[in-house]
């Protein structure tokens, strides 16, 4: 059986990819796991032996793909012909093998010739009825923890999650090691919310100057119906605190001292210093002033859709730095 997941809900591909893999009786040396956001590091010729080769031992075995580059981009001619020996065997598989092609970071492309094939002759891993109910769903996951939480604080829990089951998961999982009642306070203080995670992605992207990842999270807001504005906000707040923790490690601060400052979280300011580390040349103020002008130009002038002059900033911010004009990033 072939399946197929295009950037659905991270939590339930998972949790459904681990149930099938029970369910069948895998051993863990027929389960093969690829990473195919890199074309470079790619080898089709491998993936196709692969596909076509029965369990080592088993009745059963697993090939696991993420983030499939050759399903998120149009194909062409010169390409469709490189893939006919995929697409032949997505139209005739392997009864003991179970392929499965999801996706974390970006949508496969609906022109696409093997994503035809695959639509047609696959099945989706997680139907999207699975995620209608995320309410009814999450109430069960927080009744199952065992928390100790009131009814509002397990209201807040929920809308902050905004229909992600990734991101309640995450915070059960700090709840549970909380010892003593969970009200509102303690969700508010303890607790991410959908957007943080997406403005901690973002920002994340923008760095690495990964244009693709950059402009999906951005459309993820978007679909969220977020205000711009407030994206614009709470980025810059991020960017503020990535300047200041970046003074401080520069300066030999210690991490109690820096609890103590900054009132934040441990895990975030440890997930922060990762992004310093990585991205350590960044002169988050010149970002900062640059997204205020932004700011201003938004609310002075509306002649473009303000996700589109967004998306537009920051294509603009990246090929700068690309260019060697300016180095912001």
């Amino acid at each position: 059986m072939i399946y197929w997941s295009d950037k659905d809900e991270n939590f339930l591909v998972q949790t459904e990819i681990n149930r099938l893999i029970k369910e069948k009786g895998a051993a863990s040396f027929d389960v093969h796991r690829y990473d195919g956001i890199s074309e470079r590091g790619f080898d089709l010729q491998s993936f196709l032996e692969d596909i076509n080769t029965p369990p080592l031992l088993g009745d059963v075995k697993f090939i696991v793909m993420r983030d499939p580059f050759f399903l998120a981009k149009e194909i062409n001619e010169e390409a469709a012909a490189k893939f006919q020996d995929l697409v032949s065997y997505i139209k005739n598989p392997l009864y003991e093998l179970e392929l499965i092609f999801y996706s974390e970071t970006t949508s496969f492309n609906s022109k696409n010739s093997i994503f035809k094939a695959l639509k047609n002759n696959a099945k989706r891993l997680v139907n999207h009825t699975q995620k209608k109910d995320f309410n009814a769903e999450a109430v069960i996951k927080i009744n199952e923890s065992g928390i100790d939480i009131d009814q509002k604080a397990r209201r807040l829990l929920i809308d902050n999650c905004s229909n992600s089951m990734s991101v309640l998961m995450k915070n059960i999982d700090k709840l549970m090691i909380y010892p003593g009642h969970i009200d509102v306070d303690v969700v508010d203080r303890l607790c991410d919310r959908e957007i943080d995670t997406l403005i901690f992605n973002l920002t994340n992207a923008i760095f690495a100057k990964d244009l693709a990842k950059t402009i999906s999270i951005i459309r993820d807001f978007a679909t969220l119906n977020y205000s711009i504005f407030y994206i614009i906000s709470i980025l810059m707040s991020q960017l503020r605190f990535y300047y200041e923790l970046q003074y401080y490690d520069q300066n030999g601060y210690t991490m109690n001292e820096i609890l103590k400052l900054t009132g934040a979280k441990e895990f975030r300011i440890r997930l922060s210093f990762d992004t310093l580390h990585r991205y350590h040349n960044t002169d988050f103020l010149a970002i900062i002033d640059r997204l205020a002008e932004l700011e201003q130009t938004l609310k002075s002038n509306s002649d473009i859709d303000d996700y589109h002059r967004f998306e537009l900033f920051i294509i603009n911010l990246e090929g700068e730095h690309d260019a060697g004009n300016k180095r912001y990033l």
